[in-house]
């Protein structure tokens, strides 16, 4: 029987940081922050990672509404992992967008667009958040290019502040679960991508390759 990493749900080369934690600083492995910016990140990927779903014992909770909510509760634990790689980065959100090209950028967008018909969801959320992200779901709401992260952090602060439930009046039910979901998927992605390839340059520069990895 294979044996599983314990560190399968942490970021990726998670391991290599782990066993170089005493002998090198934040600066060694590219993050501007501290150390324990670093592992406080780590511990907020792996309890996004790890989550599975919210349970309700309430019978008259539709299936659609408790997924509706599981789903917005893994975007909550995923978009704070995402704070606390930016906060290791001493980066701000709205600096954010760099992490993709205009490509990937536009790719994310449509896929979103896809999902909400008519931009329902936006457009429902827009007047109840604060000025930047106004600014940027107005230029979403025009077609244009935006900074993504807003779209999920505007998600999460409105569900935390109990202005947005998994079915907002004149949205399609399933655009809160479907879009929430989708961009738990593009966090990840970032956020694996930007810790692996600061382990690699580290890795490159004190010799420490993987042979093959």
């Amino acid at each position: 029987m294979r044996i599983p990493s314990p560190y399968g749900d942490y970021p990726p080369c998670w391991s290599t940081f782990n066993e170089n934690f005493n002998l090198y600083s934040a600066a060694d492995f590219g993050f501007s922050g501290t150390k324990t910016d670093i592992s406080r990140f780590a511990a907020r990927y792996r309890a996004a990672h790890c989550y599975l779903k919210v349970e309700f014992k309430c019978l008259t909770l539709t299936h659609e509404t408790a997924n509706g909510y599981s789903v917005l509760c893994r975007l909550l634990l995923t978009y704070s992992a995402f704070e606390c790689l930016l906060r290791a980065l001493k980066l701000r959100e709205n600096q954010a967008s760099a992490f993709f090209s205009v490509q990937e950028i536009s790719t994310v967008l449509k896929k979103v667009r896809r999902l909400d018909s008519g931009d329902a969801l936006f457009t429902f959320m827009k007047p109840h958040l604060n000025k930047q992200h106004q600014e940027e779901l107005k230029l979403y709401l025009s077609d244009k290019l935006c900074n993504p992260f807003f779209l999920a952090s505007g998600i999460r602060h409105l569900f935390v502040h109990g202005k947005l439930t998994p079915n907002p009046k004149d949205v399609k039910n399933t655009a809160v679960r479907d879009i929430s979901d989708y961009l738990v998927s593009v966090l990840f992605k970032v956020m694996d991508r930007e810790f692996k390839k600061r382990i690699d340059a580290f890795e490159i520069a004190h010799g420490n390759v993987k042979q093959g990895g």
